[in-house]
């Protein structure tokens, strides 16, 4: 597999699902900054110029729930969703969805400190998502129990930008505890030091 990412970008989530699941892959590192999404080559494998996008074989995949969803969606190889038959993995897919279509356009709008439009706004607004979020981790230890699923990778990325962009407090229940348990896997670490390592890379590119 071949993962198409740039560093301190929510393409972290995928490159933090592969090293989870113990995936083989390649990273090819697409430089923003120098307007690499913007070449040919990658404008033909995915046309929005965003990043990450994964080359499985001959499939492509693109937007980060989606790709998740790609990694994890095998017995044989991965843990990290509830197999079919399982009342769980509706609740997983859920969360997979709710990240990108709620947490993300609220952060977005709390971030540029827009006024929210509920009508219009099917997220409501940032209030409203972290107070779904905070009723659903207060259960834990994770979004659905016990076991620890894609799901998490996907909320908890996003979870800790927020917390740097101090839309929630450092120490607010249920989500620091959360975070904590996140940060403590070895998955996690080992993502968060290669990612530094491309950062570092790039920078000096």
């Amino acid at each position: 597999m071949i993962l198409y990412y740039s560093p301190q970008t929510r393409a972290f989530p995928v490159l933090w699902a592969l090293e989870e699941i113990g995936s083989e892959y390649e990273l090819k590192i697409i430089n923003l900054r120098q307007g690499a999404q913007k070449a040919d080559d990658y404008r033909r494998l995915n046309p929005m110029m965003k990043v990450p996008t994964l080359a499985d074989g001959e499939t492509v995949v693109t937007e980060t729930g989606a790709i998740l969803l790609h990694l994890v969606d095998n017995p044989a190889t991965s843990n990290l969703i509830p197999q079919r038959g399982d009342p769980r993995r509706a609740a997983c897919i859920k969360w997979l969805f709710f990240v990108g279509s709620n947490l993300e356009p609220a952060m977005g709008e709390r971030f540029q400190g827009w006024t929210p439009n509920p009508y219009y706004n099917g997220w409501g607004d940032f209030d409203r998502v972290q107070d779904v979020m905070s009723a659903a981790l207060t259960q834990g230890p994770w979004l659905l129990g016990e076991q620890f699923t894609v799901a998490d990778i996907y909320l908890a990325a996003d979870l800790r930008i927020a917390r740097m962009g101090d839309l929630i407090a450092a120490d607010l229940a249920p989500f620091a505890d959360y975070l904590h348990r996140i940060e403590s896997r070895p998955a996690f670490i080992r993502t968060q030091e290669l990612d530094a390592r491309v950062a570092a890379r790039s920078d000096g590119a």
